[in-house]
């Protein structure tokens, strides 16, 4: 075979491997890459069944806004891309351990011509080279375990960003719900105030009551009127809040909150102190977890940035496909190369120096995540237990300003009491109306952010009724 049949067949042997590299560096798959984002989040919330995103008979239950949220929301696909973007850079460290292996072809011109005569000769390589290295300081088995470290803190910091999403979502629809029960109190009175209007216009018309008791009801009417729109605008603000949260619409849907069995009886929530509360949180607030991973991380980056000091040694083979320099008999060779780092600059110094700080950062990292998580379940606690024994005082307060109103009312039918009476009476029973509605929806929500300060808000929304008990079993920690 000539040479420029030689160089044919090795232009031939060019053409077919170039494509095939080419589709094979190019192949990802992005599906796939979704997935995993997906599925982390289902396992965030194990206890949700699949369920639908159209709501049923017009009615839209607290999981199936916690659902959809948890399938739509932006929020939680950015922080998922970072924990792809983290697995990527885990198969980067993977990729140290095995040897890169490479299409290599050359092609050298030369000017030969002597007295300034034109003439060149060429000369084609086709080499396969594999490159491997064999010890470089153990860094590329700390950088493989520190990227699974922050492989498995982004994992974390998705699933603490999730049960926030969620805590968001819980907050803006017992929002919506204290709006609504409270537009119902004050249509309710506004509905008996008119009344007693009429009646009071009645009694001055009949000449039996003054102009005065006419014009301190239309008063009273009025403010309550001025209080339903704004609880009206609070609804509107309330569901507008709630559809951006679910990325979907909610509008003309009715609210259903059912998990009040199960919020009340849960096992976090339900005769628990504060230090055995604060055992839960170390096995399951994401945040904290992903505060450990992170000085793991920082340690082994630390143990990468010493192998630097280290010698390292590395092996190339070349095998040619075609070859035309001399010595053109050879079919391959190898090369095993030693480096032993002699003077860097303070290189290799600074980098070291810096992870110790990155270290140092991450170790007060967790220690503020610790206090602050600590503070938050203590207060989350706090509110919980006072807005329980507020509303057993709002249950009394209410039973009494109703009582007050009836014995106001029957005064003033009998002219034993003022008109001034009956107002107050009034009032004081609407305020006690709203209030005592307002804590029973406040209570709901301040048994979800006693789960979200200890990290099961997933956990415990179950949509088995007769669940009460904490699930311990579950493995949320990782190894």
């Amino acid at each position: 075979m000539n040479l420029h049949q030689n160089k044919n067949a090795a232009a031939c042997v060019l053409g077919l491997l170039a494509p095939m590299c080419f589709l094979v560096g190019c192949a990802t798959d992005q599906g796939r890459d979704v997935e995993s984002i997906n599925r982390v989040l289902r396992e965030g919330t194990r206890s949700f069944k699949a369920t639908s995103t159209r709501p049923i008979d017009g009615m839209l239950s607290l999981r199936d806004a916690l659902s959809t949220a948890n399938e739509r929301s932006e929020t939680l696909s950015l922080e998922g891309e970072a924990l792809i973007r983290a697995v990527v850079q885990r198969r980067r460290a993977v990729s140290a351990f095995l040897p890169g292996v490479g299409l290599n072809p050359t092609y050298q011109v030369r000017d030969t011509g002597q007295d300034g005569s034109d003439s060149t000769d060429s000369n084609l390589d086709v080499p396969i080279d594999a490159d491997l290295v064999v010890f470089d300081g153990l860094r590329n088995v700390n950088s493989y375990w520190r990227d699974v470290y922050l492989v498995e803190r982004q994992r974390q910091l998705l699933l603490d960003v999730q049960e926030q999403i969620l805590l968001d979502v819980g907050q803006a629809y017992y929002a919506v719900l204290r709006a609504e029960a409270q537009v119902r109190v004050l249509e309710g009175s506004v509905s008996a105030q008119e009344e007693r209007l009429r009646d009071a216009r009645g009694r001055v018309e009949a000449g039996v009551a003054r102009p005065l008791d006419v014009a301190q009801t239309l008063a009273q009417v009025a403010a309550t009127r001025v209080t339903l729109i704004e609880a009206k605008r609070a609804v509107a603000d309330g569901r507008s809040l709630l559809q951006f949260l679910m990325n979907a619409p909610v509008d003309g849907l009715r609210l259903t909150d059912e998990f009040d069995d199960v919020l009340r009886e849960s096992a976090v929530v339900e005769g628990r102190s504060l230090a055995q509360l604060m055992t839960i949180v170390a096995r399951f607030r994401s945040e904290l977890i992903a505060s450990e991973r992170g000085i793991d991380a920082a340690r082994r980056d630390v143990r990468v940035a010493l192998g630097a000091y280290y010698p390292s040694v590395s092996i190339r083979l070349s095998a040619f496909l075609y070859r035309e320099t001399a010595p053109d008999e050879r079919t391959w060779e190898g090369v095993l190369a030693l480096s032993l780092p002699i003077f860097s600059g303070g290189r290799i110094k600074a980098d070291v120096r810096e992870a110790w700080s990155f270290l140092r950062e991450a170790i007060l990292i967790d220690s503020q995540a610790r206090r602050r998580v600590g503070r938050e379940v203590g207060q989350a606690l706090r509110n919980l237990r006072a807005s329980e024994a507020r509303l057993a005082e709002l249950e009394i307060s209410q039973t009494a300003a109703r009582e007050a109103l009836r014995q106001a009312e029957a005064f003033y039918a009998e002219g034993l009491a003022t008109n001034l009476e009956r107002v107050t009476a009034q009032d004081v029973a609407l305020q006690a109306e709203l209030a005592l509605a307002t804590e029973r929806i406040d209570l709901q929500f301040l048994r979800l952010r006693v789960l979200r300060a200890c990290g099961t808000l997933g956990e415990n929304l179950s949509e088995d009724a007769a669940f009460s008990a904490f699930s311990f079993n579950a493995q949320k920690r990782e190894p």
